[in-house]
């Protein structure tokens, strides 16, 4: 089963913000080609690290919701490129 991330691919990562709790989505393809998800609450003192290493052991870029989730974690022009 291959794995592939963001744009075009069965695993995209966003990041949702309610109520001060964030929440890591992941999206991917199971080896049927259904979609599948998983829904992870993180902690505010693990977002920025959790998200690093899912960019690093991935190779991926995190995609996230909106731009304002973009910015809490981001630079301005990380966010901006990133659209």
């Amino acid at each position: 089963m291959g794995r592939r991330l963001v744009v075009g691919s069965p695993w995209v990562f966003s990041l949702v913000r309610l109520k001060r709790n964030h929440y890591l989505t992941i999206t991917y393809m199971d080896v049927n080609g259904k979609e599948q998800a998983g829904v992870f609450e993180l902690g505010k003192d693990i977002v920025r690290t959790t998200l690093k290493i899912l960019e690093v052991r991935t190779g991926k870029e995190v995609e996230f919701q909106d731009a304002e989730a973009c910015k809490q974690y981001k630079t301005p022009k990380e966010c901006d490129s990133a659209t």
